[in-house]
């Protein structure tokens, strides 16, 4: 399996849920982490149950979230630390480099020569634009001259 770093995404279902999941048990019916209820509970015991659960999930979930905090930027150290393994610091790679500048010499080549020829291209134009001011410039101090005689 190869990951690119580019794509790299962290996810909810991948990094979180599975982590605050355990958190909500205390609401789920016939957990071991639910609170008991006796024989013929009243309305006012579930309220009060629900209401404990809750609150003790939701500040269960706080802290688990408070602690993940710094995990996507661990993991993307980790990524961009195995990526430069991979490119630099392998032994070879400096092989593995030449070789893949051979395969892909001719799209670099194309790539810097079109950019260079467009730039060639840009340049000839500013040229002949300066060429052309530099030409009326000329035309126009004739004139003067010609009116100063």
């Amino acid at each position: 399996m190869h990951i690119s770093l580019a794509e790299f995404e962290l996810s909810y279902r991948g990094l979180v849920q599975y982590r605050i999941r355990p958190h909500l048990d205390g609401l789920t019916p016939k957990e071991a982490k639910t609170l008991k209820l006796t024989v013929l509970p009243s309305a006012q015991q579930v309220f009060i149950n629900l209401k404990i659960a809750h609150i003790e999930s939701v500040r269960n979930c706080e802290k688990g979230l408070k602690q993940l905090l710094s995990e996507p930027n661990q993991v993307a150290f980790a990524i961009v630390e195995e990526f430069v393994d991979r490119t630099i610091r392998a032994a070879d790679v400096e092989k593995e480099w030449q070789l893949l500048l051979q395969l892909v010499r001719s799209q670099i080549w194309d790539d810097f020569l079109g950019e260079q020829g467009q730039m060639q291209h840009e340049w000839i134009n500013s040229v002949e634009q300066a060429t052309t001011v530099d030409e009326e410039t000329s035309e126009v101090d004739a004139i003067f001259a010609l009116m100063n005689m």
